[in-house]
């Protein structure tokens, strides 16, 4: 099995069974700091945020930003824009989104969806453990972007 393969079932599982499970709405880990002189800023490592939407809606414009995205379907269809490239998702697939990558989502034919979208940045992902970090990131540097844990086939052995 492919590290890329276990590191993307690891994440399916953490988001599967411990965010939705634990996490009602939108959390997020904020640090504050002040310095002398400076009003308090905010610093936002990453952010959890689960959105239930029960009518149409589709991103007007292509986006990117300086962190990076895993966006889980929980149910529902809709359709991923990443760089050139359009990708129809469907209930339980994983987007994997890298830092400064051109993305948006839009409608399928189904107009209601579920999501969680797991921000954050390169920080937070090295305060876990500079070392694993290189390990964490591979998904999002392999440009594979789209993972479909539930399409895959079980095989016996």
């Amino acid at each position: 099995m492919s590290y890329l393969k276990i590191n993307t079932i690891f994440v399916v599982f953490l988001i599967k069974y411990c965010l939705i499970a634990f996490i009602p709405c939108i959390f997020c880990y904020i640090i504050r700091h002040k310095r002398p002189n400076e009003e308090v800023s905010t610093l936002v490592l990453y952010e959890i945020e689960r959105l239930r939407r029960d009518h149409p809606y589709s991103m007007t414009v292509n986006h990117f930003h300086d962190h990076y995205e895993i966006y889980y379907l929980l149910s529902g269809k809709r359709y991923y824009f990443i760089q050139d490239r359009s990708y129809l998702i469907q209930e339980g697939d994983l987007v994997f989104i890298d830092k400064n990558e051109l993305h948006k989502t839009r409608n399928a034919d189904v107009h209601h969806h579920e999501r969680i979208l797991l921000s954050f940045d390169d920080s937070w992902i090295r305060s876990i453990d500079e070392d694993a970090s290189t390990h964490l990131l591979v998904p999002f540097q392999q440009k594979q972007h789209i993972f479909f844990p539930n399409r895959y086939e079980s095989h016996s052995s």
